[in-house]
């Protein structure tokens, strides 16, 4: 992101009724996200992308993350990883409207087949619930989970 496409002057009407600076919007004193309190958030060496801007996300050095509209998962899987390999895998999944998994594919990974079959087997074990606005599920929702795996 081009930071001066997102910072404002401190004199600069926000157009309701005040200067962006009284709006709590980003100054030079300002660029957390906190309205109205003053200080810089995130890492120093951060990266405008989730790793960096406020701390790490679990898992095992590296990170798990659900990509799946109005599903939630019932706990984080943990797979058992005792390998030293760095890498990638995102797994396809299809579920049920009850949360159940019915189908499971590899769609990318940049491991070993024996670690990918850890996280297979772990995301194997997972049960989802609805979020508060998905009231009237479909029969079948497609979605990813995906793992970062740092060596540790």
């Amino acid at each position: 992101i081009n930071e001066a496409a997102v910072m404002r002057p401190p004199t600069e009407k926000t157009g309701e009724g005040g200067t962006a600076a009284e709006k709590g919007a980003a100054t030079e004193s300002n660029r957390g996200d906190d309205k109205n309190e003053q200080g810089t958030k995130g890492k120093e060496e951060g990266t405008i992308d989730a790793r960096g801007l406020y701390g790490s996300q679990g898992g095992g050095g590296g990170g798990t993350s659900l990509n799946m509209s109005g599903w939630q998962w019932d706990f984080l899987p943990k797979p058992k990883d005792n390998t030293s390999e760095s890498g990638k895998i995102v797994f396809e999944i299809k579920i049920d409207d009850r949360g159940q998994i019915i189908y499971i594919r590899t769609l990318e990974k940049s491991v070993s087949p024996a670690v990918e079959k850890i996280y297979k087997s772990e995301v194997e074990k997972l049960t989802f619930s609805k979020t508060s606005g998905n009231t009237r599920p479909a029969p079948i929702s497609t979605g990813t989970i995906t793992f970062i795996l740092r060596a540790r």
